[in-house]
């Protein structure tokens, strides 16, 4: 079966899109719910770095991350209590 001239336009798109998908997600960011005490601007992770953050905080307890301002910002981890 041949294909028609729009089937082959379809799949372009698709290959297209998929391509778009994956660069996308290469600049996936977390929230760090996080506002820079200088200029307010809300700080964000990127996905790709989620992973030693997290690490860092079980760790130490705490994380620096710069904003782009260069303003440092001290993030500390909370923990819940528990009310015995």
């Amino acid at each position: 079966m041949a294909k028609r001239l729009s089937d082959n336009f379809n799949d372009d798109r698709k290959k297209q899109n998929k391509k778009k998908e994956k660069a996308s997600s290469a600049y996936d960011l977390l929230d760090m719910d996080v506002n820079c005490i200088t200029c307010g601007t809300r700080l964000y992770v990127p996905d790709a770095l989620t992973d030693r953050i997290v690490a860092a905080l079980e760790k130490t307890g705490t994380v620096i991350l710069i904003c782009t301002c260069g303003q440092p910002q001290s993030i500390h981890w909370k923990q819940l209590r528990k009310n015995g």
